[in-house]
C-alpha cells in the first residue's frame, strides 16, 4: 500500500535522494524545474495516490498545446517519469505509473 504524502513532499524528498545518489547539480536543478511544471499544473497540494495515468496525460496534452518543442516535452515528460518510477520503487505508491505513462 502507498505512504500518504502531498506531492511537494515527494518531490522535496526525490530530490533530497537525487543530492544523495551524487547527481550533478544541473541535474538536480533540472528535476527541480520540471517537477515544478507538473505541481503547477496538478496541483502541489494532492495526496500522491490521487495522481493517475489519466492526469498525466493530461498534463502531457496541456504541453503539446503549448508552444513547446517535442525535445522540450520530452525533457519535461521524462522528468515525471523518472520521479513516478522513484515514488514506486521507493514504496510511496503501489502501480508503477511510470511504465504506463510513455514518452510521446
Amino acid at each position: 500500500m502507498g505512504v500518504f504524502m502531498f506531492l511537494y513532499q515527494s518531490v522535496d524528498a526525490f530530490i533530497i535522494d537525487q543530492q544523495i545518489r551524487g547527481n550533478a547539480d544541473t541535474t538536480i536543478d533540472n528535476y527541480r524545474r520540471n517537477l515544478g511544471y507538473f505541481m503547477d499544473y496538478i496541483g502541489k497540494d494532492i495526496p500522491i495516490t490521487e495522481i493517475t495515468l489519466n492526469s498525466l496525460k493530461s498534463y502531457y496534452l496541456s504541453l503539446s498545446r503549448k508552444n513547446l518543442s517535442s525535445v522540450t516535452i520530452q525533457t519535461y515528460i521524462r522528468a515525471v517519469r523518472v520521479f513516478l518510477s522513484w515514488l514506486w520503487q521507493e514504496g510511496y505508491m503501489q502501480d508503477n505509473l511510470s511504465d504506463r505513462f510513455r514518452l510521446p
